[in-house]
């Protein structure tokens, strides 16, 4: 019964920050997973540490708390996991610093999911808005349209003959 309790201490707003600290870098992502994502006492430093030091289950558990500081964001996004970032820019409770946001727009440049998610926040900075239209115009290339039913399909291009070579010249 040691998630029972772990999720009880969790949910504790006096519990010892030693104790929640020791639970929460748990290589166990059972015993890690709900303080990570539902203590309060862990503070932005314990978080930034984990985020840094951790695996992707634990950095995934940070992702999703109720709310994450641009401290913690940008130690997240740092780590370059797609399924992180996306995990927070999805977090309305999550906020992004100015440099955060430079870095998930860049990275939206790839990554359709994101680009999306990223267009669908408020608090993104006016003045990176063209870039976010541009990273999502990236991740969505146009679609060259399929040929129409029964239509005879584009033959490809012959290649010019090629030069006789000197040896084949002289023959």
């Amino acid at each position: 019964k040691p998630c029972v309790l772990t999720g009880r201490l969790a949910a504790a707003d006096h519990a010892p920050n030693p104790v929640i600290n020791r639970l929460s870098n748990d290589d166990d992502i059972a015993v890690a997973g709900v303080v990570l994502e539902h203590s309060n006492v862990l503070t932005d430093e314990n978080l930034v540490e984990i985020a840094k030091t951790k695996g992707l289950e634990h950095l995934l558990a940070i992702a999703g708390r109720a709310q994450v500081s641009e401290t913690v964001t940008d130690a997240l996004v740092d780590r370059g996991h797609a399924h992180v970032t996306q995990k927070v820019v999805a977090n309305n409770g999550a906020r992004l610093s100015e440099l955060g946001f430079v870095k998930v727009v860049h990275e939206a440049r790839t990554d359709e999911a994101l680009a999306s998610m990223l267009a669908g926040r408020a608090d993104v900075p006016p003045e990176l808005r063209p870039f976010l239209k541009l990273a999502h115009a990236a991740a969505n290339p146009p679609q060259a349209p399929a040929p129409a039913a029964g239509a005879p399909r584009p033959q490809p291009k012959s290649k010019p003959p090629e030069k006789p070579t000197p040896q084949e010249r002289a023959r």
